[in-house]
């Protein structure tokens, strides 16, 4: 049987691209396997040498964002702003307590981990993996500077710190017999703060054992060292309670008000996200080997979060896939009953999904939380393309052709809908490169590269395969039975009207109107459900409150300054630097208005500890004064804050090292605050800038809110920006590409409705159940575009084709159920059950995403199945075509 006897069996034209594209991978099958076996081979090992998983909010920065600069900046000059923090819970003034707190404490000093990026930073990655953008910035940078002759904070900074070593060497003195001088005593360290080098893996660690406490001296002078050094008796200890628990500046930093829970802050040197795992893993090792009745300790503190996230999620996504690939198969086994039908669709989904990955790898851009969905992206196109190809050439085997003319008559039958639904939803995801953001840009890049792959092992591999079944008719008798898929079918023709004479046609006609009615009040009310939606990114919420690192984190908000870390750095315009007592006034009143801050929402007190240089310089000045309470605040004059400096600089010049500069120019305040929900620190971040107004003069000091929990807001308004913008370009080249493809703007701005309605009313139910719009579902309505119009276009195509060639709009709907209609069933099927998997996942999120999927498919199949063929009916029969003459 030739291809023509094909042509006459499936009622469709042949492409003859695609009949000589099919003749060619047959002819050639074990090239194109030896081929596809070499690459798959080498994006595997890319895969496992190369890939990066990182679930960090660093990993949706836009390095060129205000945000991201500044915090990087302030890495440059105070270190690093993310800390472990080890708590422990007990009765904190037992000696035994306090001993086995300083013992762990000494062996979280002392861990020793095998790290390989020690010292690595997020710029250091981001020079790796994007070169070009990375030199293009730079240059761009380096233009300003020669235009403007200004240079950015860390590099100033580092250029006074060398002046002020210059003007040490050139008259030998210090400046302390000058009161009014502004430099630092000479300090045994490196240029700059934060840029202290060795193999240690932990920098430092702050708890009660060794938080810094200044005392007076019999001289008259004071003493700078640690809280419990000498350790104290079990004599000493009620006096030592109730000093501690005076003391407001540890209160919340590392211990609770009622003394039940301290904490050791660890501040690890700069690393990748995978050997953050291995010291959050080395830490948890550690607490539990402490852990005991009266002693019970946990891990937390934001790269705690990220490592639990990663590896939850790796488990998650590991274990769901295997079983989600399991039911698929099992799924496509009970529809085409045998084992070439069965694996060859997944075959492909696996190859795509490697090869997108393996070139994330290769140009070593990392897996995030919004590439986590790649795989599903891929299956989606995949699998659907593929269902669609295979059931044609099993219909052409039922009708009696030879395997190879049933595989080429499949494929230039099929390939150009294949293509149509690869361009649209490739050019979709290229529309993320108008994305502000690099990781949405990158997810963009992938997509389109693996939707592409997934095309080209439909239309190779799979084939390949078929060509190795000779008698199969995968599934079907030659004399066909209807089924429960041919009944379904029957059923969704019937609710959107069809007729089958002219007596019923009226009946049908008043059911085709209110299947559009139906729709229409559909679409407006799933368009005020999306309006409800509300953007809510709290990570934390994806873990189940069980969770180790949930549990942790709701003490230490509960009983400590929270988990959340503040960073407001303050950059003098003044003579004196930091030492500008008008300043120190104004930064002290600053402090007063953050603290004083309560969240809209619930009038709860979330900034719970501040720390900043105005603790160092008044205990200094209550230890001059003998260590008397009612001095313990900022001198009177500025001669006092002079001589408060001087002399702290003389005793304790360690202890300034994460907290300013060496020329006193800059320094930084960290603000404790409850962990929330992303936007919920918008209202801070407003009354923080207010407070700025109020309280600091401009001429005086610029002042900087940063850190990761700061970065982190700006990042998801950016995140959303850029998720409207982008969603609304591919909206626009899609509905455009319909019209190139269909060759018709009638019929392409018709296939748009089908396409967003899936999408209005899944936002629109995410609305009503109170599902929020966060990182992990950021992109759920592009996946559901492209899942939407992956079916429309096979069903429209069928209906164009059949249409074009009689004129009759009924036939040609009867004609696109037939060739399309149980493939769109079977794709459906295959697909939601898969994605329903995922609601067995340990991560809400990725139980959201599931159902959010599942629910998508099996709307968007309806919709194709009901709500088009009305659709189709009403506009073409308003406006009917003119047929093509049989001899064009």
């Amino acid at each position: 049987m030739n291809n023509q006897d094909n042509n006459k069996l499936t009622n469709e034209p042949e492409n003859r691209f695609f009949k000589i594209w099919a003749e060619q991978v047959l002819k050639h099958r074990f090239l194109f396997l030896a081929l596809t076996l070499g690459i798959t081979v080498f994006f595997g090992l890319q895969i496992k040498n190369k890939l990066v998983v990182d679930n960090s909010i660093e990993a949706f920065f836009s390095r060129e964002s205000k945000a991201a600069i500044a915090l990087e900046e302030f890495r440059d000059v105070f270190g690093h702003d993310a800390m472990f923090m080890v708590m422990a819970k007990g009765n904190v003034f037992e000696l035994e307590f306090l001993q086995e707190l300083d013992r762990l404490q000494k062996e979280v000093e002392a861990l020793d981990v095998k790290i390989e990026s020690l010292g690595e930073r997020s710029k250091d990655r981001e020079r790796v993996r994007r070169p070009r953008k990375v030199a293009k910035r730079e240059k761009k940078v380096a233009a300003d500077l020669k235009t403007n002759g200004a240079r950015p904070a860390s590099e100033e900074a580092k250029t006074n710190i060398d002046d002020s070593f210059d003007d040490f060497s050139e008259d030998g003195d210090d400046g302390f017999g000058d009161t009014d001088s502004d430099d630092f005593a000479e300090f045994d360290g490196g240029s700059q703060w934060g840029e202290e080098s060795g193999g240690r893996i932990v920098e430092e660690t702050i708890s009660l054992i060794n938080v810094r406490k200044t005392r007076a001296t019999a001289d008259g002078g004071i003493e700078v060292g640690e809280l419990m050094a000498p350790f104290p008796t079990a004599e000493q200890l009620p006096a030592l309670k109730k000093e501690i628990l005076a003391d407001e500046t540890l209160i919340g930093q590392v211990i609770s008000r009622v003394g039940k829970h301290a904490v050791i802050i660890v501040r690890t040197q700069f690393m990748n996200e995978a050997d953050s795992q291995l010291v959050h893993e080395a830490l948890k090792t550690l607490a539990k080997k402490y852990n005991k009745v009266g002693f019970e300790t946990t891990v937390s503190g934001l790269p705690a979060l990220t490592s639990s996230i990663n590896t939850i999620m790796l488990r998650d996504m590991r274990t769901l896939f295997l079983v989600s690939i399991a039911i698929q198969l099992f799924i496509m086994f009970l529809l085409f009953r045998h084992p070439v039908g069965m694996i060859a669709p997944i075959v492909v989904v696996i190859l795509g999904i490697l090869w997108s990955i393996g070139i994330m790898a290769v140009f070593h851009l990392p897996m995030t939380m919004l590439t986590n969905i790649l795989p599903a992206f891929i299956i989606c196109v995949g699998i659907g393309d593929s269902v669609h190809l295979q059931s044609v050439y099993r219909d052409l085997r039922r009708l009696g052709a030879p395997n190879n003319d049933a595989i080429i008559g499949a494929i230039s039958t099929i390939g150009m809908p294949v293509l149509f639904t690869t361009l649209t939803t490739m050019f979709g995801l290229l529309s993320f490169r108008f994305a502000s953001v690099d990781a949405i840009q990158e997810l963009g890049a992938a997509g389109a590269f693996g939707v592409a792959m997934a095309m080209i092992h439909t239309l190779v591999i799979l084939p390949i395969i078929l060509s190795f079944n000779k008698k199969s008719l995968l599934g079907v008798s030659k004399e066909k039975k209807r089924d429960a898929i041919d009944r379904f079918l029957e059923f969704c023709a019937a609710l959107s009207g069809s007729a089958v004479d002219a007596q019923t046609r009226g009946r049908w006609r008043g059911r085709r109107q209110l299947v559009l009615l139906a729709g229409l009040i559909l679409g407006v009310v799933a368009v005020y459900g999306a309006l409800q939606l509300r953007v809510w990114h709290n990570p934390l919420s994806w873990i189940p409150p069980d969770h180790e690192v949930r549990i942790s984190f709701d003490e230490l908000d509960e009983h400590m300054g929270g988990t959340s870390i503040v960073e407001v750095v303050v950059d003098s315009s003044s003579e004196r630097g930091i030492k500008d007592m008008e300043l120190l006034q104004g930064m002290e009143k600053l402090v007063t208005y953050i603290k004083a801050y309560k969240d809209p929402a619930t009038q709860e007190a979330i900034v719970r500890n501040g720390i900043s240089v105005l603790d160092i310089v008044k205990e200094t000045n209550k230890a001059l004064h003998q260590g008397d309470p009612k001095h313990y605040k900022l001198p009177d004059t500025q001669q006092g804050i002079v001589d408060a400096f001087t002399m702290f600089e003389n005793m304790g010049p360690a202890q300034l090292k994460r907290m300013m500069t060496l020329d006193a120019q800059k320094t930084h305040m960290s603000f404790r605050v409850k962990w929330m929900e992303a936007n919920a620190y918008a209202p801070l971040a407003e009354h923080i800038e207010e407070g700025v107004k109020l309280f600091i003069p401009s001429e005086k000091a610029t002042i900087t809110p940063t850190g990761s929990t700061y970065s982190l807001l700006s990042t998801v308004s950016m995140l959303i920006n850029d998720l409207i913008r982008s969603f609304s370009v591919a909206f626009v080249v899609i509905t455009f590409l319909m019209m190139v493809f269909l060759r018709s703007v009638r019929l392409g701005v018709v296939a748009m409705v089908p396409n967003l309605l899936p999408i209005a009313i899944i936002l629109g139910a995410m609305g009503y159940l109170g599902i929020p719009i966060d990182m992990a579902n950021l992109l759920i309505a592009s996946v559901a575009l492209g899942i939407a119009v992956d079916d429309t276009i096979h069903y429209i195509h069928h209906f164009q084709v059949h249409h074009r060639e009689h004129g009759d709009v009924n036939a040609a709907i009867a004609h696109s159920l037939q060739h399309s209609g149980r493939a769109l069933v079977s794709t459906s099927l295959i697909l939601c059950m898969g994605f329903f998997v995922f609601l067995s996942a340990t991560m809400y999120s990725l139980q959201r995403f599931g159902a959010l999927i599942g629910a998508t498919v099996i709307i968007a199949l309806l919709i194709d199945l009901i709500f088009t063929p009305a659709l189709l009916r009403t506009v073409f029969q308003l406006h009917p075509p003119v047929c093509k003459p049989k001899g064009d």
